[in-house]
């Protein structure tokens, strides 16, 4: 028991004991962008034990990512993100194997990015990003923890391959073109860490075999007006990822 001195407040939760903590340490998790949702999401499973951690980021630490960017100080600007939130992840836990990739995620890439992980978690600024991570989900049948925030709000689902349907099921013909950027509109960190949270949690019931609340459904949460809704997401039966139009 000595060995898991470390976890034991989340050992004793009723359910989870040293079977759960044992499920997360034989866990391979990959996150994808290390931004806001990414670098809470990545130290909230380093944290817990999650065996080992892909982290994936192409860009390097500006100044203007600090406010709401927790796994980097001063010290990381012009590092790459992956390799920053590494050192740190060790720093935290080095119980934890973490692999740091910095590269784009893109049709040449994804395969490589996610090969051999148990559950993909979102933390990507953007729909054609998502696309490619979603087919990619489902060509694998690997479980994909969507979310996103903007300004207030943000939203999480979970997609799993043969219980629900897909990104692709509910933002079909939406573009990029078509969407608010925080830089124009603006983020409220307390609003990434809400998300985040719910996002890692969605994750752990994934990894422990307990029921996520959000497969076949979305979360939108707006933090200004504090209002909590939880859709029903309809598979499209003729989807190009997950219904009988798969290509």
């Amino acid at each position: 028991m000595e060995m898991y001195e470390r976890y034991i407040r989340q050992i004793v939760l009723r359910g989870f004991g040293l079977e759960g903590q044992e499920k997360l340490r034989k866990t391979i998790v990959c996150v994808l962008g290390l931004g806001g949702l990414g670098s809470i999401v990545s130290l909230y499973l380093a944290g817990m034990g999650v065996g080992r951690l892909r982290i994936v980021d192409s860009d390097i630490v500006e100044e203007v990512n600090l406010h709401r960017q927790i796994l980097y100080d001063m010290d990381d600007l012009g590092k790459p993100k992956a390799y920053a939130a590494m050192d740190k992840l060790h720093r935290l836990n080095p119980e934890v194997e973490v692999e740091a990739l910095v590269c784009h995620v893109d049709e040449q890439t994804i395969d490589r990015v996610i090969d051999g992980v148990d559950i993909v978690l979102d933390g990507l600024d953007n729909f054609e990003t998502r696309r490619i991570v979603n087919r990619a989900c489902f060509r694998y049948s690997i479980p994909y923890v969507y979310a996103s925030v903007i300004e207030t709000y943000g939203s999480i689902a979970v997609f799993k391959p043969g219980e629900s349907g897909c990104f692709e099921c509910i933002f079909r013909g939406v573009s990029d073109e078509d969407l608010p950027r925080c830089e124009r509109v603006g983020v409220l960190p307390a609003a990434v860490g809400v998300i985040a949270s719910i996002e890692v949690v969605e994750a752990i019931k994934l990894i422990l075999g307990w029921s996520p609340n959000l497969v076949g459904k979305m979360a939108f949460i707006d933090l200004y007006s504090l209002t909590f809704n939880v859709f029903d997401i309809s598979r499209n039966p003729e989807c190009s990822v997950c219904g009988r139009g798969v290509t």
